[in-house]
């Protein structure tokens, strides 16, 4: 989610009106909803399959995409409400 950022370049936030930038942040909060449904996808992906993925020999790995999964919808809630919020 690191690379998830489009801001402006320069002072366009500072020099910017109100309804640029709630446009902005409709383009923000678009995007964060569409990573959600996608994180909401994997989630039932792996629910669906998890008699499959769930050998042995996978089960470390999996435990960590579900680590790291469960860690994305933290931060992209957070994100939302924040974008709501503002």
């Amino acid at each position: 989610m690191t690379h998830f950022r489009n801001r402006p370049k320069a002072n366009y936030i500072h020099e910017a009106d109100w309804q640029e930038l709630y446009r902005l942040t409709e383009l923000w909060r678009s995007d964060l909803q569409f990573y959600n449904d996608d994180l909401k996808f994997l989630h039932h992906l792996i629910e669906k399959y998890f008699m499959w993925i769930s050998r042995k020999e996978n089960i470390d790995m999996v435990r960590e995409i579900e680590v790291g999964l469960l860690e994305m919808d933290n931060r992209c809630g957070a994100l939302l409400n924040r974008a709501n919020k503002h």
